[in-house]
Protein backbone atom coordinates (compact mmCIF):
# COMPACT_ATOMS: atom_id res chain seq x y z
CA UNK A 1 0.00 0.00 0.00
CA UNK A 2 1.26 2.89 -1.29
CA UNK A 3 1.32 6.03 1.71
CA UNK A 4 1.09 9.82 1.28
CA UNK A 5 4.89 10.09 1.46
CA UNK A 6 5.27 7.56 -1.56
CA UNK A 7 2.71 9.30 -3.39
CA UNK A 8 4.38 13.10 -2.75
CA UNK A 9 7.60 11.50 -3.82
CA UNK A 10 6.38 9.67 -7.41
CA UNK A 11 4.50 13.53 -7.78
CA UNK A 12 7.72 15.60 -6.91
CA UNK A 13 9.79 13.72 -9.18
CA UNK A 14 7.66 13.57 -12.21
CA UNK A 15 6.86 17.53 -11.61
CA UNK A 16 11.05 18.22 -11.81
CA UNK A 17 11.14 15.82 -14.78
CA UNK A 18 8.45 17.92 -16.37
CA UNK A 19 9.95 21.25 -15.57
CA UNK A 20 13.72 20.57 -14.76
CA UNK A 21 15.47 23.45 -12.98
CA UNK A 22 12.51 25.37 -12.23
CA UNK A 23 12.03 26.85 -9.20
CA UNK A 24 9.15 25.49 -6.87
CA UNK A 25 6.58 28.35 -7.54
CA UNK A 26 7.17 28.23 -11.10
CA UNK A 27 6.34 24.57 -11.12
CA UNK A 28 3.00 25.31 -8.79
CA UNK A 29 2.10 27.93 -11.76
CA UNK A 30 2.60 25.59 -14.32
CA UNK A 31 0.68 23.15 -12.99
CA UNK A 32 -1.94 24.72 -11.41
CA UNK A 33 -1.10 23.26 -8.10
CA UNK A 34 -0.95 24.94 -4.40
CA UNK A 35 2.44 26.46 -3.77
CA UNK A 36 2.96 25.30 -0.10
CA UNK A 37 1.79 21.31 -1.26
CA UNK A 38 4.39 21.47 -3.97
CA UNK A 39 7.41 22.92 -1.41
CA UNK A 40 6.42 19.80 0.76
CA UNK A 41 6.42 17.61 -2.19
CA UNK A 42 9.75 18.52 -3.42
CA UNK A 43 11.26 18.47 0.16
CA UNK A 44 9.80 14.96 0.83
CA UNK A 45 11.52 14.02 -2.49
CA UNK A 46 14.75 15.34 -1.81
CA UNK A 47 15.00 13.91 2.05
CA UNK A 48 14.53 10.83 -0.05
CA UNK A 49 16.99 11.46 -2.78
CA UNK A 50 14.63 11.50 -5.53
CA UNK A 51 15.32 15.37 -6.97
CA UNK A 52 17.95 17.87 -5.73
CA UNK A 53 18.13 21.07 -5.39
CA UNK A 54 20.05 23.49 -7.64
CA UNK A 55 21.61 26.63 -7.84
CA UNK A 56 19.09 29.56 -6.54
CA UNK A 57 17.93 32.22 -9.29
CA UNK A 58 15.17 34.71 -9.98
CA UNK A 59 11.81 33.66 -9.69
CA UNK A 60 9.41 34.32 -12.37
CA UNK A 61 6.68 34.01 -10.51
CA UNK A 62 7.79 35.41 -6.70
CA UNK A 63 10.16 37.79 -8.66
CA UNK A 64 12.98 36.52 -5.73
CA UNK A 65 15.85 34.87 -5.60
CA UNK A 66 14.90 30.70 -5.08
CA UNK A 67 16.21 27.42 -5.18
CA UNK A 68 16.00 25.33 -8.55
CA UNK A 69 14.46 21.93 -8.42
CA UNK A 70 16.28 18.75 -10.81
CA UNK A 71 15.27 15.44 -11.02
CA UNK A 72 17.90 12.66 -10.32
CA UNK A 73 18.94 10.94 -13.26
CA UNK A 74 17.76 7.54 -13.68
CA UNK A 75 21.40 6.13 -13.93
CA UNK A 76 22.11 7.46 -11.01
CA UNK A 77 18.82 6.20 -9.07
CA UNK A 78 19.91 2.59 -10.31
CA UNK A 79 23.13 2.61 -8.78
CA UNK A 80 22.18 3.69 -5.30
Amino acid sequence: MKTLYDIRRKTATDLTRRHPGCTSAEIAEAETMDPALVCRMLNTALCSGQVRSGLPRDCSVRESLAITWWPVLAEMETTS
